[in-house]
């Protein structure tokens, strides 16, 4: 069992995670959303969703984007083509990027700022739930997976992936910048002593 210690030090670290979401790691995306792209993995989950056939949603049910960032690529590709979307991300600085994209292309998005481990939805509120390549910021992805239960329908459907840190490609650029930072902190000190 856990000492209230040991709970404060957990919640406290839970606490700086999201803070550094919020705060700096949402500025990083706001510039970097773009650089990733509307890749085959977007189009394949775009098509699962968007099928000629009887799909796993119709157009006139709701459907919700967990940690929709900017909108960009699934949100706002289903909006353009007539679903009904909601979205929700914890970060409010991306929350906004969303909101003015959607202006921007006059889609319809309700999208607000909240925390995935407690949706700020009523109970069976969604046709649809999906998450994507977002569960490494979960702070309690099991808390956040029943969220995405307790929002979604008893029909309803959830789409929802898990990454992970050897993601080849994302390994590689993650190593990369680590890799030009040491390099630069290196060379800070080299001169420094000099």
């Amino acid at each position: 069992m856990f000492s209230l210690f040991e709970i404060q030090i957990l919640l406290t670290k839970m606490h700086r995670i999201k803070k550094y979401i919020i705060d700096s790691y949402s500025k990083f995306w706001l510039t970097q959303v773009l650089e990733y792209g509307y890749s085959d993995y977007h189009k394949a989950v775009i098509s699962i969703i968007d099928t000629k056939e009887e799909g796993i949603v119709h157009k006139s049910q709701k459907i919700l984007e967990c940690c929709i960032g900017t909108g960009y690529p699934i949100a706002i590709e289903l909006a353009k083509r007539g679903y009904e979307l909601y979205g929700v991300d914890i970060a409010p600085a991306l929350i906004r990027k969303c909101k003015e994209n959607t202006e921007n292309d006059k889609l319809n998005i309700k999208c607000v700022v909240g925390d995935a481990e407690s949706l700020p939805y009523k109970n069976s509120a969604f046709n649809l739930t999906y998450c994507l390549q977002s569960t490494w910021y979960f702070t309690d992805i099991g808390k956040a997976i029943e969220e995405l239960f307790r929002v979604t329908n008893s029909g309803g459907k959830i789409i929802f992936d898990i990454q992970n840190l050897w993601n080849y490609k994302l390994l590689k650029r993650y190593l990369r910048r680590r890799v030009f930072y040491l390099l630069k902190v290196a060379k800070r000190k080299a001169t420094n002593r000099s």
